[in-house]
């Protein structure tokens, strides 16, 4: 509701003003005084939206009235209309420079009037408004502020006790090199309270100069050449006089682009992982130098091992043919035979042995020759005849015709019997035998294949298969061997820059293929016609 105030000593001029004041706006209060001092005391205890006063008055004229409300009150701000019929530009001068918002002559126009005070009101109501919003803005603005200062605080609370939690040195240094930030660990290990860090130079802080000058250069470096992060290893002194070494994390703390970056550094206690990497490589080392020395033990024990050996298997046979004549008892000739049988067994595990501790000290060398494959395979049959017909299991042999290869024959036709001897472990009693291939590829290699139908492997029974000394079995009267046949295989498989893979079920047998490069085929070129 809009509040107006008139003051005129004469009644006539107050009905008029109050009558036309309310033909614009009916719910207007109009307040009307003849005494200027009753109607500084109506303004001094309501708001009111317009005042309309006559210059001329008894008690005081239009200019000291706006005057003497302004004195009472500094922040008022409604709009004074004066009136007078005085011409005299005086008059309205003074008004004016008292604080007046319009000045009319009377008699005044009704349509003037009432045409001016609306606009007048709806100017202050405006502006009123207006400043009552920038005054809710401001409050709302000042306790938002008020509320991230605190936030803030609480924030900074927060994060000075987690840095205080933190057992690694944390400290932020500025452009000068001067301390912005340090936790209560650094500022411990300096000797002083983290306060008494701050905005001194890091030089001045750390009693370790050698750790303060290779910050300090880093930092340098890290601003000259726009490095984001840093790592580094550094030995660190402290106030106690303790000796520490610390990992060094440095990153480049940057709020606008053309602004000096801090450098915030962690700096992380290591010395436990150092003497521990130091334990281990010194372990590593002995435990090195101890293999080397038993791989070489056992690659010059070749000779001593296989040559007496075989003199047990030559004598053992010429003995189980009676080349010398006969032995006479037939428990001797039996005897003869376990000799030659567990010599044999003996002689297979030692040279897997030495072939694996060769292979492992990477003195072993390939005597390559030319042959074909049917031929290798043909060997192959033959050797393990004997243990295929013990183990009652058919052994089928078949070869692509006229695949001929570059390779060391001896090696692997190894491989081949270590394989096909793992087949027929596997396959003791099986119908289905065991069957080797040799087939060329079309990436222009070759491939060995063995296959049985015996017992067949786990994932996890052919990782344990295909590792040294590592013994699959499931049944009891399994031959013992050394763990060495598949792995051995793998090796020299590689030595001929080939591979060995390998694919087993249980209870529905094993694939195994030994994969040779096309660089160990041999082209057979046919002899052009004359």
């Amino acid at each position: 509701m809009t509040s107006i105030v008139i003051v005129d000593d004469r009644a006539s001029n107050r009905t008029i003003l109050s009558k036309l004041s309310r033909a614009f706006d009916s719910s207007a209060e109009v307040d009307c005084y003849a005494d200027p001092v009753a109607a500084l005391a109506r303004i001094r205890v309501r708001p009111v939206d317009l005042v309309i006063t006559d210059f001329k008055m008894p008690l005081l004229n239009g200019a000291d009235f706006i005057r003497r409300i302004y004195a009472d009150q500094p922040d008022f701000d409604a709009p004074v209309i004066v009136i007078t019929a005085y011409e005299d530009r005086t008059y309205r001068y003074e008004a004016l420079e008292a604080g007046a918002a319009d000045f009319l002559l009377s008699p005044i126009d009704h349509r003037e009037f009432q045409t001016r005070v609306r606009n007048i009101l709806a100017a202050y109501h405006r502006t009123r408004n207006a400043r009552i919003e920038a005054t809710t803005l401001r409050q709302e603005l000042d306790e938002e502020k008020a509320q991230h200062a605190e936030t803030v605080a609480v924030s900074e609370r927060r994060l000075r006790q987690v840095l205080d939690t933190i057992p690694s040195f944390v400290f932020i240094t500025n452009a000068s090199g001067k301390v912005t930030l340090a936790n209560r660990a650094f500022a411990r290990a300096c000797g002083v309270e983290p306060d008494r860090l701050l905005g001194r130079m890091l030089s001045e802080c750390v009693p370790d100069h050698d750790f303060a000058h290779a910050s300090i250069a880093e930092d340098a470096r890290m601003r000259f050449d726009g490095g984001v992060s840093s790592r580094s290893e550094l030995a660190f002194t402290g106030a106690s006089g303790a000796s520490i070494f610390v990992q060094v994390a440095k990153t480049k703390l940057q709020e606008r682009p053309n602004a000096a970056a801090e450098i915030l550094t962690v700096a992380t206690d290591i010395t436990q992982r150092r003497e521990a990497e130091n334990a281990l490589q010194t372990a590593i080392e002995a435990a090195n130098r101890s293999s080397r020395a038993k791989t070489a033990f056992l690659a010059n024990m070749s000779h001593e091992l296989r040559t007496p050996m075989n003199a047990i298997i030559g004598f053992a046979d010429m003995m189980e043919r009676e080349v010398l004549g006969p032995i006479g008892t037939p428990r001797y000739l039996e005897y003869v035979h376990h000799i030659r049988s567990s010599a044999d067994h003996l002689l297979a595990m030692i040279s897997d042995v030495l072939d694996s501790a060769q292979l492992e000290a990477g003195v072993m060398e390939l005597a390559e020759t030319e042959f074909e494959a049917e031929a290798l395979l043909e060997e192959v049959r033959t050797i393990a005849l004997f243990r295929a017909e013990q183990a009652n299991v058919p052994l089928v042999t078949r070869s692509e015709t006229g695949l001929r290869l570059r390779g060391d024959l001896t090696k692997l036709r190894q491989a081949l019997i270590n394989l096909v001897v793992n087949a027929i472990h596997a396959s003791v009693g099986n119908e289905r035998g065991v069957s080797v291939s040799a087939e060329s590829l079309e990436t222009g290699g070759l491939r060995f294949t063995v296959i049985d139908q015996g017992l067949g492997m786990t994932p996890d029974e052919v990782e344990v298969a295909l590792a040294r000394f590592g013994r699959v079995s499931r049944r009891e009267n399994a031959e013992p061997g050394a763990g060495l046949g598949l792995p051995l295989s793998v090796d020299l498989a590689e030595l001929h820059g080939g591979s060995l893979q390998v694919q087993s079920h249980p209870g529905r047998g094993t694939r195994v293929d030994l994969i040779l490069p096309a660089s160990r085929r041999v082209r057979v070129v046919a002899p052009v016609a004359g």
